[in-house]
């Protein structure tokens, strides 16, 4: 079954994790797995993103000796004899975009990304027209861990 184009509400909210907020302000809100994920509200956003993005894991090149030994034939470190390993990072705040639909009204479609119910009945929505535009974005708020409750 083919889903449905409905129109957004004028404004959805996008919570990403502090080390974005700067490339999502230079390029915009690029897709993943093909969508761009918001939700209704703010509250909506953080209830969805907000312990994950707290706590998440980066591979930044820190990196160890390949388990394996030596530059060898290996699927875990790619014949290079290290392993860049992944550490969690905790962050300050949690970066909540507003997103003013109006610069791409079509191509939204009502969330089937999370259960409503599990979520306090918070709506989610998708957009499948390719990034979203650094002009789209109206506004930027930082949420730290005492204000996200």
């Amino acid at each position: 079954m083919a889903r449905k184009n409905v129109r957004p509400p004028n404004l959805v909210y996008h919570a990403t994790a502090q080390c974005n907020e700067e490339s999502i302000k230079e390029k915009g809100l690029l897709p993943f797995f093909g969508d761009v994920y918001a939700a209704s509200s703010p509250q909506d956003a953080l209830t969805f993103m907000g312990m994950r993005l707290f706590h998440h894991l980066h591979v930044d090149g820190k990196e160890i000796d390949c388990p394996n030994g030596a530059a060898h034939d290996c699927t875990l470190c790619g014949g290079t004899g290290t392993v860049s390993l992944p550490h969690v990072v905790d962050h300050d705040y949690i970066v909540v975009f507003t997103i003013d639909t109006s610069h791409m009204p079509k191509k939204w479609y009502p969330g089937t990304d999370h259960n409503p119910e599990f979520f306090g009945n918070a709506t989610s929505w998708v957009y499948t027209g390719g990034p979203i535009p650094p002009k789209a974005l109206i506004n930027v708020s930082h949420y730290t861990p005492a204000e996200e409750n």
